[in-house]
């Protein structure tokens, strides 16, 4: 907070905070409950993938273009991750409009904050990429209230985040395979979601997260 402080007094004291738009979010959050033994490298549950996430806007901008604060406020209840900071940030500087790289720009996962975002999104969260690597891999999807988590640590395993918010009790597989078709649906478009999904550990450990369940 000190810090935070520190950087809005010194955008305030230059002059530059009318110009400004800040973000404030995290990489990743901290459990403190220690209700599951697992390292946060290797978890995809709320306590380390739901963080804040805060928008400072400017008055002047607030003022001129009250169509943003509204759509912001809309998009409030949706899922957003941090591939979505930079598509709003271009959008917020006017670059999305004239387009000028449409080859990057069409390669970018995420999506402006202040368009409408669909509340049946799917969001993707991964420990490892093409490019970081760990002894462990896996990833989460969530569609609306639901969350598919995959890993070679447990398996696979389906969350109603409406119901149960604190991930205590995975719901059985077999009795949604409609939603679990869904997401194995997405993960075939994805190379490095259908990579861990499909690897010899990835569907050893699955088969026993199915018979367990």
């Amino acid at each position: 907070d000190k810090t935070l402080e520190k950087i809005y007094s010194a955008l305030k004291e230059s002059n530059s905070l009318k110009n400004t738009v800040i973000i404030i979010t995290s990489d990743h959050g901290e459990m403190v409950t220690h209700i599951r033994d697992i390292p946060r490298i290797y978890s995809f549950y709320e306590e380390y993938i739901n963080i804040p996430f805060m928008v400072f806007l400017p008055d002047k901008l607030r003022k001129k273009k009250t169509h943003i604060v509204s759509q912001l406020a809309k998009n409030l209840k949706k899922n957003i991750g941090n591939v979505d900071i930079l598509p709003t940030l271009l959008d917020l500087a006017g670059t999305l409009q004239n387009n000028p790289y449409p080859q990057f720009l069409g390669n970018l996962d995420g999506s402006s904050l202040i368009k409408h975002i669909p509340s049946n999104r799917m969001l993707t969260v991964l420990n490892t990429n093409d490019f970081r690597h760990w002894n462990h891999e896996g990833f989460a999807l969530i569609k609306e209230n639901h969350k598919f988590i995959s890993s070679d640590r447990e398996g696979s395993l389906l969350y109603d985040l409406s119901k149960d918010p604190l991930e205590t009790k995975a719901l059985p597989l077999d009795e949604h395979s409609e939603k679990l078709s869904i997401y194995e649906s997405f993960i075939k478009k994805h190379y490095h979601l259908d990579r861990i999904y499909n690897s010899e550990f990835g569907l050893k450990i699955r088969s026993i997260t199915l018979n367990y369940l």
